[in-house]
């Protein structure tokens, strides 16, 4: 498709709905697509996803570690891999073979073979029916080889100065909302708090009519995502945070983050995905499911080589970090559809996060990009993926695929009903009584402080940051979060307002 005809495409969206995910990479989520199904036949060839064992390994310490099914594991807090900036670094080093070696020298007393673990179809069933229905993007990059919030803060704003987290998550950046036209609507769903809030302080409190929960209404603000969509009033552009902060009972987390459970997810996509396609507004809808950043886990695809250079050259800190999944689902996609390496990485279907700001200020703001980063006015955008004359009715979702859904839900219910405080990892950070037992936050304690130990004495790396600078994982996005609601809490934003 020509550049004017995917800009035709693109003008027929008035609503566009951006999902953000948690730390997974594209060959744990999606990778599974392209090998052979269990049922003998063969996987997909348009995607670029996980090749086999023999081929996908790391080597570590004298043995290798191929590639092998996640299956019904979960992973808790201590085996959530590092994905600080330095890092991602020797993750990505000599090919992308550093995955192993890196996890076992910060994870101490876990199977180093975690990482190489993936997804597959019984796993993550929702995704397995939008790759089916809809379109795969297998070029889509980290903006920024490192951490959770620079990633966010180079998706809102096209740009951050630092590869790690800054604790509290409380940054002063100029975010694509501030281009957007008075003409055209926008909303901020998510949990507590937006994290527009977190990275404009421009937004950081007030603009209550832009903020709403993404499912609980309140007396604050009546306005949920889902009463928006069946109201038939839902803005222009509509960005969904996950729930990144367990607060235990039935709204747990639901960002994939580990150790959330990936089936979470699922149900919380599929909701999204329903409520939208079963409205009269599906027909002028474009819904894109990404991820911030890998979390630490294998991809393959090494970015520093083979990509073509009007999309390397813009990448921030000399190269993009690893791949993660990314999908358009639009009536406007073909079934079954792929882009990226299905094409031959052509440049206008390679993609970091200023994509997001460059599809949405294409649609709605003349693609005035004005006041934000020049990387975002060269970035690819999303009209590509647009590629049907007539829009197509929406796809229903197999009953197999919510049965699986629904099974998870009854287990899941069974063992909260049993074990109350059983998921609920963030309440001590939140001030919240009930929280994690005084010898869990010991174990804890002490095993963060080992992992500092290490981290000094380990050799070949570089400084380590300054006290309060960065939070030291696994626990940096849910104490983050916590911290920076309770600073923007105390700035004025009243109880009930997200």
């Amino acid at each position: 498709m020509d550049d004017q005809a995917a800009l035709e495409q693109l003008r027929r969206i008035d609503h566009i709905v951006v999902v953000m995910m948690e730390n997974r990479s594209f060959d744990h989520m999606l990778g599974y697509l392209s090998l052979p199904r269990p049922d003998g036949t063969a996987g997909r060839t348009d995607i670029d996803g996980l090749r086999g064992p023999e081929q996908d390994r790391n080597h570590f310490n004298g043995k290798d570690y191929p590639i092998a099914p996640m299956g019904d594991r979960g992973l808790t807090k201590l085996q959530d891999p590092c994905h600080s900036g330095w890092c991602v670094g020797e993750q990505m080093a000599n090919a992308m073979s550093g995955f192993v070696a890196n996890y076992a020298t910060t994870r101490a007393h876990q199977d180093p073979g975690d990482v190489m673990r993936y997804q597959t179809g019984a796993h993550v069933p929702f995704y397995d029916f939008l790759a089916d229905e809809f379109a795969v993007l297998d070029r889509w990059f980290c903006s920024v080889p490192g951490s959770t919030w620079p990633n966010r803060v180079s998706a809102l704003a096209g740009q951050v100065d630092k590869k790690d987290n800054q604790f509290p998550p409380l940054y002063m950046e100029r975010s694509f909302v501030r281009s957007l036209p008075r003409k055209v609507s926008w909303r901020w769903y998510s949990s507590d708090p937006g994290s527009l809030r977190l990275i404009d302080d421009q937004y950081r409190t007030g603009y209550a009519d832009n903020f709403a929960y993404v499912e609980k209404p309140s007396l604050v603000q009546p306005h949920t995502f889902f009463t928006d969509v069946m109201a038939e009033e839902l803005p222009n552009v509509s960005w969904i945070d996950p729930n990144f902060v367990d607060l235990g009972g039935l709204q747990g987390a639901d960002d994939d983050h580990p150790p959330t459970d990936v089936m979470a997810g699922q149900s919380f996509l599929l909701k999204i995905y329903s409520v939208l396609a079963a409205s009269a507004l599906w027909r002028k809808t474009m819904l894109v499911m990404v991820y911030d950043e890998h979390g630490g886990f294998y991809d393959h695809f090494d970015p520093t080589t083979g990509l073509p250079e009007q999309f390397t050259s813009r990448a921030q800190f000399g190269h993009f970090g690893p791949r993660v999944p990314a999908l358009v689902v639009s009536p406007l996609t073909e079934r079954g559809s792929a882009f990226g390496s299905a094409q031959n990485n052509d440049p206008r279907l390679v993609y970091d996060h200023t994509a997001l700001i460059k599809t949405i200020l294409l649609r709605f703001a003349s693609d005035d990009t004005s006041g934000l980063p020049g990387r975002v006015a060269t970035s690819s955008h999303l009209g590509h993926t647009l590629t049907v004359d007539e829009p197509r009715p929406w796809p229903p979702v197999p009953d197999e695929t919510v049965g699986r859904v629904t099974l998870w839900w009854a287990d899941t219910i069974a063992l909260r009903l049993v074990y109350p405080l059983a998921e609920a990892p963030a309440l001590a950070e939140l001030g919240v009584g009930g929280g994690p037992s005084l010898p869990q936050r010991a174990g804890q304690f002490l095993w963060d402080l080992i992992n500092k130990l290490k981290d000094r004495l380990a050799p070949k790396r570089p400084p380590a940051p300054s006290r309060g600078a960065v939070l030291a994982e696994p626990q940096e996005l849910s104490a983050g979060v916590a911290a920076a609601a309770r600073v923007i809490r105390a700035e004025g934003l009243p109880p009930g307002q997200p």
